[in-house]
């Protein structure tokens, strides 16, 4: 099965996908989980990097007014 497929089906109809991969082997699985895994990495760096430049604007906007 294609990944998109799995994940569409995982979201749609979670039984029947469940039910077609679970003769799926040891190396399959791992294969999904590192793309998943590399897709969360990416996602949770992307949203630390706009929480992160958000927050220094914060301080930066505080620490000029504090200062005028």
């Amino acid at each position: 099965m294609d990944f998109i497929e799995l994940v569409k089906g995982f979201l749609l109809s979670p039984t029947e996908t469940f039910r077609k991969v679970r003769p799926a082997d040891l190396g399959e699985t791992l294969k999904y989980y590192l793309i998943l895994a590399v897709i969360y990495t990416i996602l949770s760096v992307i949203i630390s990097l706009v929480v992160i430049s958000s927050a220094w604007a914060v301080i930066a906007a505080i620490s000029r007014a504090s200062s005028a």
